[in-house]
């Protein structure tokens, strides 16, 4: 049986192309040390959602959960607030409980805490935020979803076609729900260009939109 999940909305960014929205404070959340009590935080297909919290005592530990939007891989980061002297340490478990990373320094020059998931659409993970060496203070932790993707989501990424006597080709996806691909070519010759889109598998394209 999955763990039951405590509802909190947690404010997430627009994707990683726009500027990351202010940050959701947390420091008031009461002190969490099972799954079953986690606190459900929101995240973006594609972009970031940065928490903050505070761990008064060594023996503390905050956890989160949130259901993955697409699949890909999710970076946490958990890193010591300005004038906070909390060694962060990190931990990752499924939805049964297992837990499936863990990460107390990041680098050796560093006490903060970073760990690299894969995730599946659908499923939910769970994240424990602790202190190390019997220290205690606020921390900022940080969720960025890095979704599979085929093509690019902006015009400076689009992918380039090029055109021969029949036109142009291209097999995209799309992968999650506010996903884009751009593609762009360059006119061998003056006249009118047809650009057209289908649906192909059993799914076809639900909601799809086609702009030039």
């Amino acid at each position: 049986m999955s763990p039951k999940k405590r509802s909190r909305q947690a404010l997430a960014s627009a994707p990683l192309l726009e500027a990351i929205e202010p940050r959701l404070l947390l420091s008031a959340s009461p002190t969490l040390g099972a799954l079953d009590s986690a606190w459900d935080i929101e995240t973006a297909a594609c972009g970031q959602v940065v928490a903050a919290g505070t761990l008064d005592s060594p023996d503390q530990g905050d956890v989160y959960s949130f259901t993955a939007l697409a699949d890909g891989r999710m970076t946490v980061e958990m890193g010591a607030a300005e004038d906070s002297g909390l060694d962060s340490s990190l931990e990752a478990y499924n939805a049964r409980g297992r837990r499936i990373a863990r990460n107390d320094n990041a680098s050796r020059d560093t006490a903060d805490s970073r760990l690299r998931l894969r995730v599946r659409a659908g499923r939910t993970y769970y994240l424990r935020a602790s202190a190390a060496d019997g220290t205690e203070g606020s921390y900022d932790l940080t969720i960025t979803s890095d979704p599979k993707d085929d093509y690019g989501n902006t015009d400076q990424d689009a992918r380039l076609l090029r055109l021969g006597r029949r036109g142009a080709r291209a097999n995209g996806r799309i992968n999650y729900n506010s996903d884009v691909d751009y593609f762009s070519f360059l006119a061998t010759q003056t006249g009118q260009v047809s650009v057209t889109m289908d649906g192909i598998g059993r799914s076809g394209v639900v909601g799809g939109s086609l702009a030039v």
